[in-house]
């Protein structure tokens, strides 16, 4: 641990400095947001600026409200006033779009200064590389990204550009931390800080350092990390950089309380919190007060965690920051528990519950809108770029035909525009019916007969006034129809994202049956689950009919498994179950309702030729019966050829 002999007095002066001229400078934008919205008051290029200026400074305090509100009126501004003209300014104004979560306008300002490409020096060109990388690491568009930093890192070495070198290894380490490679995690770290060194680097040592700490907490090799953060920390000292003080501080916190040195993290969190409270840093703020709460917790000193709990809450909700406010509800709930005050215990959890809900909205929404915003990007490069190539074409049939030329240029142009229309017309069409067949599939997979199965096992938990039991089977059924409405929403999903799906529906049909079920998913090792997409909810209608048609009268244990490979341009998923089979569960079906009728496979066999008709493919389902050795029914097998969508 660092020392007072390393700061002392000088830095305590330094610090109420810069607190006090941050809590100004904080004032003075908030006072100043009606002035540029007042009449009279110049509406140029000079006040644009001025107002994403201020959005930087407020990010810069953490105050993400008040940067949304500065960048909403400079975006008015600019649909009135027009884009600012230096290169600098856009790429400037692009990346803070990024940073108050309006990638699309970002995309399209970078899209521009691509396509002009004039005057561009070799560090703005480096500066939009690194850019798109970021922007495409943030929208979770992975694939992309890391394509992007592998890029940018050939490009850096062969122009001798260190800086960049360094950035994309960084980026290139933070790939590695999401695809769980966690050789190439630190090497690529390791490598960006000899770049940063050598290089005198400062600001991306620092940077480097505290991705290296990070990278050894998730290793549990908490010495190194503990050297990682006071390496960074003292580099963020010389360089003044109070903001970034904080972060290492409360890393430093956090890593002491993983070693179970309970003191050192209490003085760790406290001098970050005194510089939050300085420089107004809410979310700092109440990270600090809340691990505070919880090291309380843990060494039963209860009023003092309960009253850290509460100011952590109250600085979360300042700036809505939910994730904070989800786990500090999370360690209270626990506090309760132990303490056996079941009332104030459920309270709790209720709060966890509810903004762990919203948090997950809010995250929903950022990642839909900036799916979208990329969409558009992309769409309107693809527009500008087949623009040009018409137009290329257009003056080289001018020069080689002539003016008659240009007569069945305009007939030819006229015809594709047509033909074009109507393929998106056909398009659109196919995908309002795959929307349309996916509600019906959601319709049939959450069944009122499941749905009543579910409540009369919650409410048997009720009567044995097991609270426990009723939060966790609430808490998976929910999970289970948060995550099928939101799947409903989409296309496609990732491979993980329906297996999650799945996994969760069978861990409650177990309960529900008890001991007479069990299930095994297991995919092939070359299949990338997360990069691989599948349309949405396609596998479970099979996994739902195993169990309630062929397992469900079973007498005894039934099994489900379900076996994915991959082969040439598709996936084969096996779905198989030991249950009566197909014709002994027809008839039991037909006694015991005669209108019955089973619309999940037919729906999903729908969907199937839609997307085949739409990306010309040939994928089928194909059902086969089991028998044992004495030819008596053994169960059901279902082959489904899943399509691999390689969408962003």
């Amino acid at each position: 641990m660092m020392g007072k002999c390393k700061y002392g007095v000088l830095v305590q002066k330094a610090l109420i400095r810069t607190g006090c001229l941050s809590l100004i400078i904080v004032t003075l934008l908030r006072a100043e947001v009606n002035a540029a919205s007042i009449p009279g008051i110049d509406n140029g290029i000079d006040s644009l600026m001025m107002l994403f200026r201020k959005a930087d400074s407020c990010l810069k305090f953490q105050d993400q409200g008040g940067a949304k509100l500065f960048a909403s009126q400079a975006r008015q501004q600019m649909m009135k006033s027009g884009k600012p003209e230096t290169v600098s300014e856009l790429i400037f104004v692009a990346d803070l779009f990024a940073r108050v979560f309006e990638p699309g306008l970002g995309f399209s300002i970078l899209d521009e200064v691509i396509t002009k490409r004039n005057g561009l020096t070799r560090h703005q060109e480096m500066e939009i590389k690194n850019l798109l990388a970021r922007m495409m690491y943030q929208s979770g568009n992975y694939t992309t990204a890391n394509e992007l930093f592998t890029n940018n890192l050939k490009w850096a070495e062969k122009h001798g550009m260190d800086s960049l070198k360094t950035l994309s290894l960084i980026g290139l380490s933070e790939m590695a931390r999401v695809k769980n490679e966690t050789g190439p995690e630190l090497n690529y770290a390791l490598q960006s800080l000899e770049v940063a060194k050598a290089n005198q680097f400062k600001s991306l040592e620092a940077e480097g350092h505290m991705l290296t700490g990070d990278i050894y907490i998730s290793r549990k090799s908490f010495n190194d990390a503990k050297k990682s953060f006071l390496s960074a920390l003292r580099i963020f000292y010389m360089m003044q950089d109070s903001a970034r003080m904080i972060n290492a501080q409360l890393r430093l916190g956090w890593t002491c309380y993983l070693m179970k040195d309970l003191d050192s993290a209490k003085a760790w969190y406290n001098k970050g919190l005194k510089i939050a409270i300085l420089l107004n840093r809410q979310k700092s703020i109440a990270n600090a007060y809340g691990n505070l709460g919880t090291i309380f917790r843990d060494i039963d000193q209860v009023d003092s965690a309960l009253y850290f709990y509460r100011r952590a809450i109250e600085s979360g909700k300042k700036i809505d920051d939910y994730f904070a406010i989800t786990w500090i509800y999370r360690d209270q709930y626990e506090l309760y528990k132990h303490l056996k005050q079941f009332e104030k215990s459920l309270e709790s959890h209720e709060f966890y519950k509810q903004y762990s809900d919203s948090l997950e909205s809010q995250q929903f929404r950022r990642g839909l809108e900036q799916t979208r915003a990329i969409y558009e990007a992309e769409n309107r490069q693809q527009q500008i770029l087949v623009m040009s190539l018409k137009l290329k074409h257009h003056t080289f049939l001018l020069y080689v035909i002539g003016g008659g030329a240009l007569l069945i240029s305009i007939i030819l142009l006229l015809v594709i525009i047509q033909i074009r229309s109507n393929s998106k017309r056909k398009i659109s069409e196919m995908k309002r019916i795959v929307t349309e067949l996916t509600q019906r599939n959601l319709r049939q997979q959450m069944n009122p007969h499941f749905i009543f199965n579910i409540l009369n096992s919650i409410q048997y938990a009720i009567y044995q006034q097991d609270s426990v039991a009723v939060n966790e089977y609430l808490g998976k059924f929910s999970l289970l129809m948060r995550k099928t409405l939101e799947n409903s929403r989409q296309t496609s999903i990732s491979l993980k994202e329906e297996l999650d799906m799945i996994t969760l529906y069978l861990e409650l049909e177990a309960i529900r049956f008890k001991d007479r079920l069990s299930y095994e998913i297991i995919p092939d090792e070359e299949i990338d689950l997360v990069d691989c997409k599948v349309p949405a909810m396609l596998i479970h209608p099979f996994v739902e009919n195993a169990i309630s048609h062929g397992l469900k009268n079973k007498p005894g244990h039934g099994h489900v498994g379900i076996f994915l490979r991959i082969e040439d341009t598709h996936i084969r998923c096996v779905v198989e179950d030991n249950g009566i089979g197909r014709k002994a569960a027809g008839e039991i079906a037909g006694k015991s309702d005669e209108h019955h009728k089973s619309l999940g496979t037919s729906i999903t066999e729908s969907r199937l030729d839609l997307i085949n008709e739409l990306y010309g493919k040939n994928f089928t389902v194909v059902i086969e019966d089991l028998f044992d050795h004495s030819g008596n029914p053994a169960g059901t097998r279902v082959i489904i050829h899943l399509p691999i969508l390689f969408v962003p």
